[in-house]
């Protein structure tokens, strides 16, 4: 009878180890997806900032406080607010010719968190084809600027066949739609407090002219 005991109690301690390392695995990265390989830090991956906000901390509308720097939309956008781990998303309605709105998306994760820089812009290329569906890694350009209050920002731009996700994740095969003719424009500030995400997609027209805009709020966005 205690070997049976015994027996039942290692196969719950066992049952336990094994539920905690399944719900450990995985790290955010800039569209809040899981990334095993994109960081090295063993803190939590939705671990709060270092000043405590992880969420906006002005209405819609106002100026985002995120990572230690703000940044304020554009006028004539749409300012649609913080959603889940979106932290502010921003829409461009569609200029002539365009059916679809341009759309950016803000991610902030805290101190070390959201995958590397490499990482997350090799990721958002892979998230675009060539017109004939193929890799669009050499449609990709890149570059690093610096704004006039000391940021340093890492832009990736692409055109071609934007593959959105329609939901269900990469553990069910999460569907693709292919949206030709889109424009991409990443763009990874390295903040104070760690990494903040600003993902720019839209038709390629209307992308165009949000990205205008884009590149003016990053250039004023300030230290806090």
């Amino acid at each position: 009878m205690t070997l049976v005991r015994s027996a039942s109690a290692l196969g719950s301690l066992a049952l336990v180890l094994a539920l905690v390392v399944a719900t450990g695995c995985g790290v955010q990265n800039g569209d809040g997806g899981s990334d095993s390989s994109s960081s090295s830090s063993s803190t939590p991956a939705r671990t709060a900032p270092a000043d405590g906000q992880s969420t906006p901390q002005q209405p819609t509308g106002g100026a985002t406080q995120l990572g230690g720097i703000s940044f304020a939309p554009i006028e004539g956008w749409n300012d649609l607010g913080a959603n889940g781990m979106r932290k502010a998303v921003y829409q461009h309605p569609p200029v002539e010719g365009d059916a679809e709105a341009a759309e950016i998306t803000v991610f902030y994760f805290g101190p070390d968190q959201g995958g590397t820089i490499e990482s997350n812009i090799q990721r958002w290329i892979g998230q675009m084809q060539t017109a004939d569906g193929g890799d669009a890694t050499a449609n990709a350009v890149r570059s690093k600027l610096t704004t006039g209050n000391g940021l340093d920002v890492h832009f990736v731009e692409v055109d071609g066949t934007y593959m959105k996700s329609m939901g269900g994740g990469p553990m069910t095969g999460g569907r693709k739609k292919a949206m030709p003719g889109f424009r991409m424009v990443g763009a990874i500030v390295e903040a104070p407090q760690g990494n903040v995400f600003f993902k720019l997609v839209g038709p390629s027209a209307t992308a165009k002219a949000m990205e205008e805009g884009m590149r003016k709020m990053l250039d004023e966005a300030t230290k806090v």
